[in-house]
């Protein structure tokens, strides 16, 4: 079985950046000392940008404010990819990273491997039949938010082609790309394609002869000599092929057909980090189940060091006599592999859950992990004062980690989703400007020397010191405001001259503006704003604007 994920380099972008989604995405990668596009979406793909045109060219046929341009991270598709492999061996136990077509002088991200495919001998009868069996695998990745197309078929090269090209089209239809929605929500699913046992060259003689994963100059030479179909090439004597071609034209066609095995290497999950105990009888005391989990801890602790890695969550569940198991989870900022730290974190969770029935088995998992960090030890390293004032000072370094401890503990005792991070999108409109995100349980950022990371969110414009204040209102509160009245065809009114806020009265000293947001129709409904800066004669500031739409003030921050 093959499964293939349609641009995939942009499904996997936009799975970890959702909020790109519904724009002109355009990747691009180094050749040659210049940039070319890899990847595109659907919508960039509308306005004419195609794989290989230069990167100046293409944004040139986008506009700027539409755009999302960022280098493709090949290392972030494979990972991924290899993290579906895993996910599949529900399915079945051989899962490989499809088999591309054959490398030439041109590499590009659509080179790399952009799909699965599952050695399913003998697997449809435990799920209904091949057709049963092909439809669940596509509604379960569509569940979680992926666009496959499927195919079933005797061979590994039968699968490919017929996923890739099969159902009577050789494009692309709609992706993930195009869709708002993500996780949760309803994706369009492609029919699987069935190919019958012993059918293979019926399916295949359709199909162009790039179906084979052929190199592009054997596709080019055989479009030459008039050899567009795979039918075409098998009617040929097999001598007057060898001729004429290399091995490769003959070798891929007995592969898909059959008659020469091909070897997929699996992909085998890493096994998970687990620890578990089972007492001899249950057991309410908790200084018996805290020693447990501190030695289960232990004992992941020493498995992530040897595998290079660090915990990003842990979670530990109590099997109670009665009802359902009792979770306690934990987050951390960084990866730590240091079972010290882990207990600490636990314990603050462990002190404030209570026990009411005796556990019979308690588990330890890891089931988020990341590389750790290693450093080099600095001999002279910068440092800070003390933030106690006490006249001691902290290396940068452990600055670092003790601002790490600090948050992992305020997550633990808090909760993760009450320790926040903000960070700065390029969305004009005051209120999308920024995302909020857990500060722990989240894989870190990687950036590399020569670019940013397409991770990486969109800078916003530059805007003067003190242009936006910091504080926002949850949603903008209308006001009356008493204003100048401008005559103009485009607005009716102009500067704030009072306002009335809560029962009080406020007047405007001075005023700074306007400053005009105004978003396009492709947003839904347009936001056509006109902010002031204001300062009352009691020395307080406010952020006014006027909805050009409905012709109503409203406040919308205030400055410090």
């Amino acid at each position: 079985m093959a499964i293939w994920l349609p641009r995939w380099p942009i499904q996997r972008l936009l799975r970890d950046e959702p909020e790109l989604s519904g724009r002109a995405v355009v990747l691009y990668e180094s050749f040659r000392g210049g940039r070319r596009v890899c990847a595109v979406s659907q919508r960039a793909a509308q306005r004419g940008v195609h794989i290989d045109m230069p990167v100046a060219e293409a944004t040139s046929l986008v506009e700027r404010h539409e755009r999302h341009v960022a280098a493709h991270d090949a290392a972030a598709d494979r990972a991924m990819l290899e993290q579906l492999a895993g996910w599949c061996q529900r399915f079945s136990p051989l899962v490989a990273l499809d088999i591309a077509e054959e490398k030439g002088a041109r590499e590009t991200a659509a080179s790399g491997p952009q799909g699965l495919l599952l050695d399913v001998t003998g697997l449809p009868s435990l799920f209904g039949g091949e057709g049963a069996f092909a439809r669940q695998i596509v509604r379960d990745f569509s569940r979680e938010g992926w666009y496959v197309r499927v195919a079933l078929a005797d061979t590994a090269g039968t699968a490919w082609a017929m996923a890739h090209y099969g159902g009577g089209r050789t494009a692309v239809g709609r992706t993930v790309a195009d869709r708002r929605s993500h996780r949760g929500s309803k994706l369009p699913r492609e029919v699987p394609q069935i190919v019958p046992a012993g059918q293979s060259l019926a399916a295949l003689a359709p199909l162009p002869v790039a179906a084979l994963r052929l190199s592009e100059a054997t596709v080019t030479r055989l479009a030459s000599l008039g050899l567009i179909t795979i039918g075409q090439v098998a009617e040929l004597p097999r001598a007057a092929l060898a001729s004429r071609f290399d091995e490769e034209l003959l070798r891929r066609l007995d592969e898909a057909l059959g008659s020469r095995e091909e070897a997929t290497p699996a992909e085998h999950a890493a096994e998970p980090l687990m620890a578990a105990c089972r007492f001899p009888t249950p057991t309410d005391r908790r200084e018996v189940l805290e020693f447990a989990w501190q030695d289960l801890i232990d004992q992941l602790c020493r498995q992530l060091v040897q595998r290079g890695e660090g915990a990003l969550r842990l979670e530990c569940s109590l099997e109670l006599e009665a009802g359902e198991p009792l979770l306690i989870s934990l987050s951390t900022y960084r990866p730590v592999a240091d079972a010290r730290h882990l207990k600490d974190l636990l314990r603050l969770r462990w002190e404030c859950q209570p026990l009411d029935q005796a556990a019979w088995r308690i588990e330890v998992s890891v089931p988020l992990t990341a590389p750790l960090e290693r450093r080099q030890q600095t001999l002279f390293d910068a440092t800070t004062t003390h933030p106690s004032g006490s006249g001691g000072e902290f290396t940068g370094q452990t600055t670092q980690r003790a601002v790490a401890t600090l948050i992992d503990r305020l997550s633990s005792r808090l909760g993760r989703e009450a320790v926040l991070s903000a960070r700065l999108t390029g969305d004009a409109v005051p209120e999308y400007a920024s995302l909020t995100r857990p500060l722990s349980g989240q894989r870190p950022l990687r950036t590399t020397a020569r670019h940013r990371s397409s991770r990486q969110p969109q800078q916003p414009a530059k805007r003067p010191a003190g242009a936006r204040p910091l504080w926002l209102v949850p949603r903008p509160l209308r006001v009356p405001v008493v204003a100048t009245v401008v005559v103009a065809e485009h607005e009716r009114e102009g500067t704030p001259i009072r306002f009335r806020l809560r029962g009080t009265d406020h007047v405007v000293a001075r005023c700074w503006g306007p400053e005009r947001i105004e978003t396009g129709w492709w947003r839904g409904a347009a936001v056509r704003r006109d902010y002031y800066r204001v300062e009352t004669t009691t020395g307080l500031r406010f952020w006014l604007f006027r909805c050009l739409r409905q012709q109503a003030w409203f406040l919308h921050g205030m400055f410090e």
